[in-house]
């Protein structure tokens, strides 16, 4: 993106951090582990207990339970980010935690069954529907990446190549970027779901002790939205984060060995180097925060102390044999939600879209030449009489008619291909994005008649839920 400046109106504040608690696995009850975790939902404190002593509590935005419900965690922590994203901000979401503690399944979840989809599905959702319901004044684009850092190098899950190693460069007018990564203009929920279930495949997870299917990567679903208001020209630009970090844990817990291990000290780097980056951060003492120390903080700059509404949601596992790595997490966790980011809209002042109706306008002018190119051949083809030295010009004014009209045909699908990049607020949008706004707003609805258990949780869903058009 170029040319983009900020809105003057600025505020700061910091990122908001969530804990999530899993429940106990059937491997963990069946070896006897206990709970260690001790959470008070009303003034959201959540402690660990060992040895019959519980540790000093632990305060955060919100703490979700063992029974929290997927949309439930999506209505508190992803929802405000998006519709903020929607109107130019950027934002970022991410997961942490030692692995098999959920953070997949909190980002993705099973996009089959529509009350297990994560933040990442329920995020297109949101999005084309709330492009569906908006003004007809207003245009839209939505632009997809996603990429992983698996052993300090980057890789684009996108391509027909994602083995490639990018490199990360930075621009004064654009910020920190990776090059020739791949960017993909997508048009509704199916095709935005195909590329993310493309990339899936694409990903390095491996078996280890601690899960039979862990994330061995750092993954960023990157989604743009771009969006122009025709009654001012005002054009702005939101970037939302979807990161799945992979698993926080001693290399002594998953008995990592060769290649295994060399994976666990490339991902326990990045995230000490994360974690250096929040210390200095928070310390607010420190001339130099260390972003440039690995390729995951180079990319997150922005979220941490830039210009984002950044959430982290931390991931705890409750059994008594994961203590150490539970309190690792809610004082890592703990740290965060001291950084203060500066958040802004973004305007640009000439983006995908006004460069898409250029490019419609100059194919509706090369169509237009050739209707009147061909209405003059057609003309001359009627006055010539027929004659036997005639023939052969006719043929020949027949086969440039047909050249005419492939022409034709091929900028009219070029322009068909252009014109469906752009959203039109209430237009352009298949069904299935008005089904799966409907759905998100029924379990919304059963979200409300929670048992009397859950009154306090309701009424916190209640203040931050989601701004209904």
């Amino acid at each position: 993106m170029e040319n983009i400046k900020s809105d003057s109106q600025e505020s700061q504040e910091n990122v908001r951090v969530f804990i999530r608690v899993r429940p106990l696995s059937k491997k963990e009850v069946a070896d006897g582990n206990d709970n260690i975790v001790i959470c008070d939902h009303k003034e959201n404190l959540i402690v660990l207990k060992k040895n019959g002593e519980h540790t000093k509590p632990f305060k955060f935005d919100h703490i979700f339970g063992a029974n929290s419900a997927q949309l439930e965690l999506y209505r508190m922590v992803a929802c405000p980010i998006v519709e903020k994203a929607l109107e130019g901000y950027n934002g970022t979401i991410f997961a942490y935690g030692q692995t098999g503690t959920g953070k997949t399944y909190t980002m993705a979840g099973n996009n089959g069954v529509p009350e297990l989809r994560g933040i990442i599905p329920n995020t297109f959702s949101h999005i084309f529907s709330q492009i569906s319901r908006a003004s007809g004044e207003k245009s839209f684009v939505v632009k997809v990446t996603y990429l992983e850092i698996y052993n300090e190098d980057v890789r684009d899950l996108l391509s027909a190549d994602p083995n490639k190693k990018l490199a990360i460069r930075e621009r004064k007018d654009i910020g920190v970027y990776v090059k020739d990564l791949m960017g993909f203009t997508v048009d509704s929920i199916e095709s935005i779901t195909e590329l993310l279930n493309r990339g899936n495949k694409n990903r390095v997870t491996k078996s280890t002790l601690m899960n039979d299917v862990s994330s061995r990567s750092h993954a960023i679903f990157t989604i743009t939205i771009e969006s122009k208001n025709r009654t001012d020209n005002k054009t702005t630009v939101g970037k939302l984060n979807l990161v799945d970090l992979a698993g926080s844990e001693r290399a002594s817990r998953t008995q990592a060995t060769g290649e295994r291990l060399r994976e666990a000290s490339n991902i326990n780097l990045s995230l000490s180097v994360l974690g250096n980056v929040i210390s200095a951060l928070v310390d607010g003492k420190s001339t130099h925060i260390p972003y440039r120390n690995s390729k995951l903080t180079r990319l997150l700059q922005d979220s941490l102390g830039g210009n984002s509404k950044t959430a982290m949601i931390a991931m705890v596992s409750p059994a008594d044999v994961d203590y150490e790595e539970s309190m690792c997490t809610l004082r890592y966790a703990a740290r965060v939600k001291f950084i203060k980011n500066c958040v802004k809209i973004n305007v640009e002042e000439k983006g995908l879209i006004e460069g898409f109706e250029l490019e419609i306008a100059e194919l509706q002018q090369k169509l237009a030449e050739l209707s009147v190119q061909e209405q003059k051949k057609e003309q001359k083809k009627r006055d010539r009489a027929v004659s036997a030295e005639e023939k052969e010009k006719i043929k020949q004014t027949n086969l440039e008619l047909e050249r005419t009209e492939r022409m034709k045909a091929e900028l009219e699908e070029k322009m068909t291909l252009i014109q469906k990049k752009i959203l039109v607020g209430g237009e352009n949008l298949l069904e299935k994005a008005q089904q799966q706004a409907c759905y998100l707003e029924s379990s919304a609805a059963e979200l409300e008649s929670l048992d009397k258990s859950h009154q306090q949780l309701e009424e916190q869903l209640n203040k931050k839920s989601c701004r209904k058009n």
